[in-house]
């Protein structure tokens, strides 16, 4: 109980023990007649006080203990899970805005205002390297350039290198202050980032910032029933509506008015709010016996496929459920495309009701989640939530197979660039030692000179020609759960297990053996194999393995740990294709340490858009920093393939 609430009840017994004193001995008030004054001010004070009452209620109870307990409103709570939708994955364009959030006003009293300059830094850096490649610009005409703002027509981005970091504001500038959240310095930041993009890539970028990535936008409620519940091991649990508190309030309102206005009337209305705060504090929530099951027409579809999903509840109690509620558990994966998952109706007891939704089929194996069963009583005031489990429910959708290739012969490269030397001495075409002869060694390696000169026999022996192992790393970071895009709800991650999935078929069709590995802190490791068998194998890991799910991991990326995983698994003739977006210097890092331990590493980067949509300027920013760390693996002679609508101009490379 909190303090406020607990003086109330102090002085509630000690004035009622006082009435409860004078009406046992009525002669102990006799003495005392008020006239005057004294007869009207108790009534003025009581009424002032019971006013008071009612604004402390509003205060310490209504606003603090409604959302502790589960407030209700009319209709749809937004607390609610919405599994109508996919999660809302993070955008790209949010490290950007975080950067600038942290430019305010404020700042500018600043000696040396420290996010404003490194910003500027960073961004000068990229301008340098943006207009010597798209302009083929000197060093110092890109200089002069960005000094007098002559480099684009837009005035807010040229200003943002010609004007100091914290610029003298206009008069019309200070006013919009007053209103605009966002400094001067941010929005040109913003232009300069999109004038910049637009130079270096096809797609256009507007300056403007996504919503859901701009301060001050409240959070999404949690889009699966998991998430609403949290991680808590309860199955049921009991929430009382702030409706009571609101006609408490109205009740002590209306009580202090009558006592100072002397109007019996009023009084009377608040014995409605003493009932209703009495009912809401002795009533028990409904019960929860019910029983639910699901059942879905086709459990492994194709991808794109429409799936409906049958939901039955029934009233296993005794008691008639006034206002039942359930909202089925849809995977984060799966995206409903007609009716919907949520259901309210009235059961009676042994009463059965069913309602239908479809579901769009995506590739990777779905397992729904339980549901949400919510209970209230006739007035609402009482709700009881609970997790119903029916049977476990999974939808499974493989990627459409590549049909296998029907040569009969091996193939001793593989489509992906690079050297791969064999250390095994046998036989081959290129030189590797001479040894003595062994019984048993072919006719054709006896160095037949040398027994001519010397009279020994001795064996030529060649770099033997084996067929090269790969293996298929696919980064699925926390990092690469971000989407591109106004409305996107699919993760940069997705086009990365299609790509790798396409990698790993196209090789066992050239019956090249192949491996697989998750980058990322949930683990996944497959040895390079080849045969039909290990094509399913890898299937399956691509579909149903944690590592490729639609929730993105907890814990942070080991390069190390990922790193010790190949080189204890396989050895540096092994070619290793990472596929991945390339949207951070992590997977970078990883990247060049594979090459500086030996292995032939080249690089498939899926960067997917829609097409005719335009970029914020936070994504506009992340794709020039995936440009420059595609064209640093470049230069460090890393074989980089681009995938998707939007690549860096000019810059392709998709041999």
């Amino acid at each position: 109980m909190t303090r406020p609430r607990r003086s109330l009840l102090i002085v509630g017994l000690v004035t009622s023990l006082l009435g409860v004193f004078l009406l046992a001995a009525p002669s102990l008030g006799s003495g005392f007649v008020p006239a005057g004054v004294g007869r009207a001010a108790p009534f003025a004070l009581g009424g002032v006080g019971v006013l008071l009452l009612a604004g402390i209620y509003v205060l310490t109870g209504v606003l603090s203990s409604a959302p502790d307990e589960g407030g209700d409103t009319e209709g749809q709570s937004p607390e609610t899970p919405t599994p109508e939708r996919r999660p809302r994955y993070a955008s790209l364009g949010e490290s950007f805005a975080r950067r600038l959030d942290e430019v305010s006003w404020t700042d500018r009293r600043e000696t040396t205002p420290a996010a404003r300059r490194s910003l500027r830094d960073d961004l000068r850096a990229m301008a340098r390297r943006v207009l010597a490649d798209s302009d083929q610009w000197s060093r110092s005409e890109v200089e002069s350039r960005l000094d007098t703002g002559s480099w684009t027509p837009d005035l807010d981005a040229a200003a943002f290198f010609t004007d100091d970091v914290v610029p003298e504001l206009s008069v019309r500038q200070r006013l919009r202050s007053v209103w605009s959240p966002e400094p001067v310095f941010a929005r040109r930041a913003r232009h300069a980032i999109a004038a910049l993009a637009n130079r270096a890539t096809d797609t256009p970028v507007t300056p403007d910032l996504r919503e859901e990535t701009t301060a001050g936008q409240s959070p999404s409620p949690p889009a699966s029933v998991r998430a609403y519940w949290g991680p808590g091991a309860e199955t049921a649990r009991e929430r009382r509506s702030s409706r009571a508190d609101g006609v408490v309030v109205a009740a002590l309102a209306l009580g202090g008015l009558g006592i100072l206005t002397l109007t019996p009337s009023l009084l009377l209305l608040t014995l409605f709010g003493v009932v209703v705060a009495g009912y809401a504090r002795v009533a028990t929530p409904p019960t929860d016996s019910v029983s639910v099951s699901r059942v879905l027409d086709v459990e492994a579809p194709a991808p794109g496929t429409e799936v409906t999903v049958t939901v039955s509840i029934e009233n296993t109690g005794s008691e008639t459920l006034a206002d039942l509620r359930v909202i089925d558990g849809v995977p984060p994966g799966l995206r409903v495309t007609e009716g919907s998952p949520r259901f309210t109706t009235a059961l009676r007891p042994g009463k059965r009701a069913s309602f239908t939704y479809c579901v769009e089929a995506a590739p990777g194996r779905h397992a729904f989640e339980p549901m949400l069963v919510i209970t209230r009583d006739v007035t609402g005031l009482q709700r009881r939530e609970a997790l119903a489990e029916p049977a476990p429910t999974t939808l499974t959708c493989q990627h459409p197979r590549r049909p296998a290739a029907t040569e009969a012969h091996r193939r001793r490269t593989t489509r992906f660039p690079g050297v791969s030397r064999s250390n095994t001495a046998g036989a081959g075409v290129e030189f590797h030692s001479v040894r003595e002869y062994r019984p048993g060694d072919p006719l054709s390696r006896v160095n037949w000179k040398q027994r001519a000169k010397t009279g020994e026999f001795t064996t030529i022996d060649f770099d033997e020609s084996r067929l090269t192992r790969v293996v298929v790393a696919v980064d699925a970071r926390r990092e690469t759960y971000q989407t591109v895009g106004r409305d996107a709800d699919t993760p940069l991650v997705r086009a990365s297990i299609a790509a790798a999935r396409d990698i790993a078929m196209a090789c066992l069709d050239d019956q090249i053996p192949v491996g697989l590995l998750a980058v990322s802190p949930r683990s996944c490791w497959l040895a390079p194999h080849a045969g039909a068998t290990h094509r399913d194998r890898i299937q399956t890991q691509l579909t149903e393995n944690d590592a490729f799910s639609w929730t993105p991991p907890a814990a942070d990326f080991d390069v190390e740990r990922a790193l010790g995983t190949l080189t204890r698994q396989t050895q540096t003739a092994t070619q290793v294709v990472v596929v991945s977006p390339l949207i951070d210097e992590e997977i970078v890092q990883f990247i060049r340490l594979l090459d500086a331990h030996g292995y032939t590493v080249s690089v498939r980067s899926p960067f997917p858009t829609e097409e005719g949509v335009s970029l914020s300027a936070g994504e506009g920013y992340a794709v020039l920093m995936r440009r420059f760390r595609i064209n640093s693996l470049r230069n460090a002679g890393i074989h980089v393939q681009t995938e998707g609508t939007l690549e860096p101009a000019g810059a392709e490379e998709t041999s």
